[in-house]
């Protein structure tokens, strides 16, 4: 379930964070995970995740509180994770994803 939790916002940015090769380090700077302002995604199931992540997030401390969330079930806090040791996937294009924030229930 953590898991999932952390897979869930991770595909929000994954465009952000893609890379060339799955051995390759992630990104220096997420430029497109929307930074500095409240963002939302639909999904199918048609529940809505909005997000607010700061716009000096990316050079907060890894773990730290960096924003917030919610949906129709939950308030959530938005941390930054250390990417360099969260690689998630490789998309059949070649492109790592790797979670850059994630998520926890408040």
């Amino acid at each position: 379930m953590y898991f999932s939790k952390i897979s869930t916002l991770a595909a929000l940015f994954a465009s952000a964070v893609a890379t060339p090769s799955p051995a390759a380090p992630p990104p220096s700077s997420p430029s497109a995970a929307k930074e500095g302002s409240q963002q939302s995604c639909t999904f199918d199931s048609g529940v809505t995740f909005t997000w607010n992540i700061e716009s000096t997030a990316w050079s907060q401390p890894d773990y730290a509180l960096v924003g917030t969330g919610s949906n129709s079930f939950h308030d959530m806090n938005i941390c930054k994770n250390d990417a360099q040791t969260r690689y998630l996937y490789t998309d059949g294009s070649g492109n790592s994803c790797y979670s850059i924030y994630y998520r926890l229930d408040q």
